[in-house]
């Protein structure tokens, strides 16, 4: 009898537990919106920049690009007001010793392109590159 006396005390203390109300706050998620694209072209990691708000970029002195919008290094912004993206790019990997034996491998590759603040230090890596 002292067995199901212990039971009982256990269901009513469950069944307690579960009669408090708790808040449960829910996410609103909408849709995504682009704001612009970022490509590289081969051979020379050149950068294809489109729907920036602003691109303070050096165009690319390869002769081999022919529309004259591609970019070698520079900063392109996105968005506006305090949603603001930096993207910082520099193809300048293409002509280093490292790039040139360990192309997959690079060290130099992780620098190409960064994303976030205006502040080089705050960006995260973008992994994008020639030849990716």
């Amino acid at each position: 009898m002292r067995i199901s006396a212990c039971v009982m005390k256990i269901f009513y203390l469950i069944a307690a537990l579960l009669l408090v109300p708790v808040n449960c706050l829910a996410m609103n998620l909408i849709s995504s919106t682009e704001i612009g694209s970022i490509a590289t072209l081969p051979p020379y990691g050149a950068f294809v920049i489109e729907g920036a708000v602003s691109n303070n970029g050096e165009l690319s002195s390869e002769k081999v690009y022919k529309t004259g919008k591609e970019y070698a290094k520079g900063v392109a912004t996105f968005g506006s007001d305090e949603n603001i993206l930096f993207v910082h790019y520099n193809n300048g990997y293409v002509y280093t010793e490292d790039f040139g034996e360990n192309v997959f491998r690079s060290k130099e590759l992780a620098n190409s392109c960064r994303m976030g603040s205006s502040n080089f230090d705050d960006t995260v890596i973008l992994p994008m590159g020639f030849p990716h």
